[in-house]
C-alpha cells in the first residue's frame, strides 16, 4: 500500500491557529507534521522558502491534489485545500460553491466578532469586549449547528475561539 505524501503545517504558537486543519487531519487519519514556531529565534532559524512566497506563516506543504506537491499560505486557503484533499467538500461544483459560501460566511462572522472585540478593547477598554461576547457566542453557536448536523470535526463539544 502506498504511503500518502507528507503534509506539513507550519504555524506560529498562537492558541487555536490552524486548529480546524488539525481536526480534519486527525478525523481523516491522515498523518502530518505539525511544526509550531514558538519563538523569534525559531522563526529566524527557518530555512529560505520555509515561510512561503510572501515570507510569512502559516504555511502548508504537501500534496496539491493533482499528483504534485505545493506550498500554500493563508489559513482560509489552506483550510479549503485540505478539506478538498481529504474529501470534506461536496462532489459537484454547485454543491462545492454553496459549501464555500457557508464556510466564508461562518468564518467571516467569527473573525469579525474576534477582531471587533480586540480592536474595540484596544481603543476603548474592556467594556467593549464584554459587550461583544454574547454576539460572538451566538455566531459560534451557528457554526456548532452546522458542524453538528454533519457530525464532523469535533462537534461533540462546543466550538470555542481557540478553534480558530
Amino acid at each position: 500500500m502506498d504511503q500518502p505524501e507528507p503534509i506539513t503545517l507550519r504555524y506560529f504558537a498562537c492558541q487555536g491557529r490552524g486548529q480546524i486543519l488539525r481536526y480534519m487531519l486527525f478525523d481523516s487519519g491522515r498523518p502530518f507534521t505539525d511544526e509550531i514556531i514558538g519563538s523569534e529565534a525559531e522563526y529566524n532559524a527557518l530555512p529560505p522558502g520555509a515561510m512561503g512566497i510572501c515570507n510569512y506563516l502559516p504555511v502548508y506543504e504537501g500534496p496539491d491534489g493533482s499528483g504534485g506537491t505545493m506550498q500554500l499560505g493563508q489559513s482560509k486557503a489552506i483550510t479549503y485545500h485540505v478539506a478538498m484533499l481529504l474529501g470534506y467538500t461536496p462532489p459537484t461544483a454547485r454543491e462545492s460553491a454553496k459549501a464555500s459560501e457557508v464556510f466564508c460566511l461562518a468564518s467571516e462572522d467569527v473573525y469579525s466578532a474576534i477582531l471587533l472585540g480586540i480592536w474595540q478593547t484596544h481603543m476603548t477598554g474592556n467594556p467593549a469586549l464584554v459587550a461583544a461576547i454574547p454576539k460572538m457566542r451566538q455566531r459560534l453557536g451557528n457554526l456548532e449547528t452546522m458542524l453538528g448536523a454533519r457530525g464532523a470535526l469535533g462537534a461533540s463539544r462546543p466550538v470555542d475561539f481557540s478553534d480558530f
